[in-house]
């Protein structure tokens, strides 16, 4: 009774750790925006941070610009003119996230 027998049909399954394949590794694209369902909501995110930076960044160009000439009045509707372009991206992103999710 000590000794135990291995029927000659059983395969016994190799150590996991010799195993020759080789795990999946994500890219550096994967890496950078993620994967299946997390990927279209990093871009949208990064739409939004970008988008906001870059009208940010033109304003305070524009507004430091003014300043620095010496002009008294300011240009409102340059300004304006650079958030009425980014204001529809932003917008729609958002729409995107929340029809998304279902909120």
């Amino acid at each position: 009774m000590d000794d135990i027998e291995i029927p000659e049909n059983v395969v016994i399954p190799p150590d996991k750790t010799s195993s020759s394949i080789v795990p999946d590794v994500p890219g550096k694209i994967t890496t950078i925006i993620g994967s299946a369902k997390h990927a279209p909501f990093s871009i949208v995110y990064s739409v939004i941070v970008w988008s906001f930076i870059v009208a940010s960044a033109i304003s305070l160009i524009i507004f430091s610009l003014t300043v620095f000439n010496g002009v008294k009045v300011l240009p409102l509707d340059e300004i304006k003119g650079t958030w009425a372009i980014f204001i529809p991206v932003i917008t729609l992103a958002l729409g995107y996230i929340f029809g998304k999710s279902g909120v």
